[in-house]
């Protein structure tokens, strides 16, 4: 797509966003706190970006998620445990990964 800069907040009013695509873009920086009143959302892909930072807590309590693609960033922290199908390749996770 080629778009560049931070995920911008105002993703987060599309509150009926079922899925979005926004992968090998130029994406940086944090997620912004926003994106979790998405509550309809069932797929994300973020991949391929240089997001960095931990993955926020709120995509847990995002429960229609059935797929998040954070692939390529730079990305740590504590993965989410309800995520049904998840993809962080290349990323710098640590710690357990969820019984769930």
């Amino acid at each position: 797509m080629g778009l560049i800069g931070t995920i911008p907040p105002q993703l987060g009013n599309l509150s009926f966003l079922v899925s979005r695509n926004l992968s090998r873009n130029n994406f940086q920086g944090h997620f912004p706190r926003e994106l979790g009143r998405l509550s309809h959302l069932k797929l994300i892909d973020l991949s391929f970006n240089f997001l960095n930072g931990k993955i926020p807590s709120w995509f847990g309590r995002l429960d229609k998620v059935l797929h998040l693609n954070l692939r390529n960033n730079n990305l740590t922290g504590v993965i989410p445990p309800s995520i049904a199908n998840l993809d962080l390749n290349f990323n710098l996770i640590h710690g357990n990964i969820p019984h769930k």
